[in-house]
């Protein structure tokens, strides 16, 4: 086995070195410009919210994750109107496989203690109707497409739904949608005035 000479060796070493503290630079860099704070994201949600529908919305806390899939958690959500739409939790789960190809997709949309009143919907104008009425429309920010079922299944808990007349039902279950928005099944849905 041939011997390095000791000015070979430290060289190599030397390179290495640099190639490691080169790559932790990138990595730093990359998280100084790229990484979000639990706090930015509470601020973009709600910017963004009142940018495409026009109502403000206060956000409680926000979190989010990458591992084991990218998620994000939103909690004591509340929007600026008379009868605001609140939220006690929601939280987005979303496959790797459709982050890679840049597709809008979310596995499971959980909601918690919300309560939706119809006319506040009504209120939140086009931004919300243009997210009902565009199936494989580009989605703002680049060149990210809704995947052909872009919410596979939501999952609720104390979800109340107040109609035009004021009366609240309450909603708990599980649902699965199809690509047309249609339900492919229902599991543990109960209603109660």
């Amino acid at each position: 086995m041939p011997r390095t000479a000791p000015g070979r060796k430290g060289r190599i070493l030397a390179i290495v070195a640099a190639v490691l503290v080169a790559g932790v630079l990138a990595l730093g860099w990359a998280a100084h410009h790229f990484y979000l704070s639990n706090a930015q994201l509470a601020e973009r949600v709600a910017r963004e919210f009142e940018q495409r529908t026009g109502v403000a919305l206060d956000v409680g806390a926000a979190q989010w994750g990458l591992w084991p899939t990218p998620s994000v958690v939103l909690e004591e959500l509340r929007t600026h109107q008379d009868k605001p739409l609140t939220a006690r939790r929601i939280a987005v789960r979303v496959p790797w496989h459709a982050v890679l190809r840049r597709e809008v997709r979310i596995d499971e949309l959980a909601i918690d203690g919300a309560v939706l009143q119809r006319e506040s919907i009504h209120a939140l104008g086009e931004g919300y109707r243009s997210l009902r009425t565009a199936p494989r429309a580009k989605v703002a920010g680049g060149a990210w497409q809704l995947a052909d079922v872009p919410l596979a299944a939501a999952r609720f808990t104390g979800l109340s739904w107040v109609n035009q007349r004021g009366v609240a039902l309450s909603y708990t279950g599980h649902v699965r949608f199809d690509a047309a928005w249609r339900l492919l099944a229902e599991r543990g849905v109960t209603m109660r005035p």
